[in-house]
């Protein structure tokens, strides 16, 4: 009963399931060492010197932004759009357009409280056999 407690109680701090917390100090016990958790997702790819110098080239001749400069490498080398920004990013080529940083002055139906705003609609019938129904 003692052991259930301190289960549910450590689960709490820490914001997950007690069975979880039975887990990790049953592999304690059998490993004797404190599970660390990683990072998920793929690991990512280092950028070589040679896609840099691509990249900074395949720019300088087009003068254009990502989009561009990765339609312009595509036909003859296999980089993605996500490498061709980051590289861009890296050498002071992009910059965020002040219009997609900007918060948006209204918020499209929201209010605090449900009820609080209502919409309808109002037609007029123009088949005078339906006005009375």
């Amino acid at each position: 009963m003692f052991q259930r407690q301190t289960n549910l109680h450590h689960s709490q701090r820490a914001k997950c399931n007690a069975r979880r917390i039975q887990q990790l100090y049953a592999e304690f016990c059998k490993t004797g060492t404190v599970h660390v958790q990683g990072t998920s997702g793929r690991k990512r790819k280092q950028i070589t010197i040679e896609e840099v110098n691509l990249v900074l080239d395949a720019q300088k001749e087009t003068h254009a932004g990502v989009v561009r400069t990765t339609c312009s490498l595509q036909p003859n080398y296999n980089i993605s759009y996500r490498r061709v920004y980051r590289i861009m990013k890296e050498n002071g080529l992009v910059t965020l357009s002040p219009a997609k940083s900007r918060r948006r002055k209204w918020i499209r139906y929201e209010r605090k409280f449900s009820n609080a705003m209502w919409h309808t609609d109002w037609h007029v019938m123009k088949d005078p056999r339906m006005r009375d129904l």
